[in-house]
């Protein structure tokens, strides 16, 4: 009712013209309740949703005259809109359709002609802040003018054969009707005295809106492939781009002025039927079926990415999880805190460095040496000046044929303890380490290392391949003086297995 009320109020007193309403699958007595509104204007009404092209296919079938106006139902004309675009019509025969200035009803700039880039995407004619309303005063030649308001001659109209009926139910029929009058030797003008307010409502939601749009695109690109060679590809410098953009809509197009005799080509393309073609009703209850359906399929192809994605990131965020409980745990550690390393322990938790993995004794030692990284007691909140001592559980791999095992520690590179352990069965060793030992980083780098290693299958004790020294079963640091919380007398004799040591 707003766009009709606004052509009662603005429309020309000197320039005859009709108004065509095509009522797209409207609500039941939406016709009757117009028809009381409303005088003089002839309502089309349709079963289905025609889209765009096909309502205003449906509407030019009946219309009259020889200047077409494709108006939107959300749009508002302001004074002299229609006298703009059929004077600008009127002076330049060259021009096949002409568009005019889109505002929002705030009065912000909407539209002032659109650029058309090689890739078959779109944008205004500016960057960044939205210009004043007062920008783009002057008529020039664009790639294509939205259809919210825009004229078009009837027999150009019928030439191409109507609006492709292909690009439904929305978007890129403006883009394509544009390509086929330029085709024909024609322009698409701007005429900026020519000024609508433009309410843009978008209908669906924005993932429908997106599929629509990546469909018809393509549709468009396979149509037009070949003269999208000629446009800017757009690129980083967006600025000289659009610059680029606007000089060549100008250049490659017929200068327009008054004068031109209008003449028009074999048609290249035509819609199935001719430009007077009217489809039924169930045609395009057939389309919008199939769009749906095809929808439908986009939607379920897209939850499998994301849920394929979603594994992913679960993965992800599982490994950040144990990151950060790595992080936790370090942040934690106090002085005193028993580090176990068999497999229900808690030192796996540390940075460690060579070395096996945790297994019944804990971290095997073999040919290499076992590191693990500590924070420092003096950056905790446990405090000592008398230093500290480092508590190492550990098992001496002894057998009747290898009777001495050695070990050496450091800490920060300085050697706190070594051994050449001779009796069997977990041993407890203990050194001290200075209060001020330390790094430049404030952490405590411990090495563990043992002596010449030894492959319980070469000495016959089992198949065992692995080269052997010294079990690691816990660390623990303490201030000096103080008991350790644990004792390595709970711990498990060693008994050599079939598969194990």
């Amino acid at each position: 009712m707003a766009t009709l009320r606004s052509i009662s109020l603005h429309g020309p007193l000197h320039i005859p013209f009709e108004v065509i309403v095509v009522l797209n699958q409207p609500i039941v007595h939406e016709e009757s309740h117009l028809d009381d509104l409303v005088n003089g204007v002839r309502f089309i009404p349709s079963a289905a949703n025609l889209g765009l092209a096909g309502a205003a296919n449906r509407g030019r079938n009946v219309a009259r005259g020889e200047l077409l106006i494709v108006l939107h139902d959300d749009a508002e004309v302001e004074s002299g809109w229609m006298e703009a675009l059929v004077d600008t019509a009127d002076a330049h025969p060259t021009a096949g359709a002409i568009g005019g200035k889109v505002l929002y009803p705030d009065g912000r700039l909407q539209n002032a002609g659109m650029i058309l880039w090689r890739d078959a995407t779109s944008s205004p004619p500016w960057f960044g802040e939205r210009p004043p309303p007062s920008a783009f005063d002057r008529m020039r030649v664009v790639d294509y003018c939205g259809t919210s308001s825009l004229l078009v001659r009837a027999d150009v109209w019928d030439d191409i054969g109507g609006l492709d009926e292909r690009f439904y139910p929305v978007y890129y029929v403006d883009v394509d009707l544009a390509m086929a009058i330029r085709q024909r030797g024609l322009v698409v003008l701007y005429q900026p005295q020519s000024r609508i307010l433009h309410h843009s409502g978008a209908s669906g939601s924005s993932r429908w809106r997106s599929f629509v749009g990546a469909r018809n695109r393509q549709l468009f690109i396979d149509k037009w492939g070949s003269a999208l060679d000629q446009y800017e590809p757009g690129g980083a410098d967006v600025a000289g781009a659009i610059g680029r953009a606007m000089t060549r809509a100008a250049s490659i197009a017929p200068t327009p002025h008054r004068g031109d005799r209008l003449l028009l080509p074999s048609p290249v393309f035509k819609v199935p039927g001719g430009p007077r073609c009217t489809l039924a009703d169930g045609v395009y209850l057939d389309k919008e079926r199939d769009l749906r359906q095809a929808y439908v399929a986009y939607l379920d192809e897209t939850v499998e990415q994301l849920e394929r994605q979603l594994e992913v990131a679960m993965v992800s965020a599982a490994r950040a999880e144990q990151e950060l409980a790595t992080l936790r745990a370090a942040s934690a550690y106090l002085a005193g805190t028993r580090l176990s390393f068999a497999s229900d322990g808690n030192a796996y938790r540390y940075q460690c460095i060579g070395g096996y993995g945790a297994e019944e004794w804990g971290v095997w030692l073999g040919a290499d040496a076992l590191t693990i990284v500590l924070p420092h007691p003096t950056t905790l909140s446990t405090d000592s000046s008398d230093g500290w001592t480092l508590q190492l559980d550990a098992l001496p791999f002894l057998t009747e044929r290898r009777t001495r095992s050695a070990m050496t520690v450091t800490v920060n590179e300085t050697i706190v303890l070594h051994v050449d352990e001779t009796r069997s069965g977990p041993q407890r060793y203990e050194t001290r380490i200075p209060a001020r030992s330390g790094s430049p980083t404030n952490v405590l780098v411990v090495t563990i290392g043992g002596g010449e290693a030894t492959s319980p299958s070469s000495i016959d004790l089992n198949g065992d391949d692995r080269p052997l020294s010294v079990g690691i079963i816990a660390l623990t640091l303490v201030p000096a003086g103080i008991v350790a919380p644990s004792s390595a007398d709970d711990a498990k004799p060693y008994r050599p297995s079939a598969t194990r040591v």
